[in-house]
């Protein structure tokens, strides 16, 4: 008769490896898997922009408005006036990205322009 190992459970007796182990008993390897990126968006009234282009030339269009991504990287020496102000309010409040609808209420301390 062979003798059975370790991982061979007695056949006449019922047994349930844990679920941190696979069929024959080995621990299995688990990967872990890196934190999703999350980050807050700050949501702001087109009426803070002076007009369509200067969305257009700086921002991503998306239904409705404008996603805009201010974080790391990005040069406020060379924005037009009103996304300048826009970047410093969003910095303020620790935000990267801005999100520009015409729905959004408009903010406090921010310029609002008429087209």
């Amino acid at each position: 008769m062979a003798a059975r190992g370790f991982d061979t459970p007695h056949p006449h007796i019922p047994f349930h490896w844990p679920a941190s182990r696979g069929p024959l008993g080995r621990k299995l390897q688990t990967t872990m898997k890196p934190e999703p990126d999350i980050r807050p968006v700050l949501f702001l009234s087109t009426a803070h922009l002076s007009d369509a282009t200067v969305a257009d030339a700086f921002a991503h269009p998306v239904e409705y408005g404008w996603l805009w991504y201010c974080g790391d990287g990005c040069d406020d020496e060379h924005l037009p006036g009103c996304l300048r102000d826009c970047y410093a309010f969003a910095k303020s409040h620790g935000v990267e990205i801005i999100r520009f609808d015409c729905d959004c209420d408009k903010a406090d301390g921010l310029p609002v322009y008429d087209w």
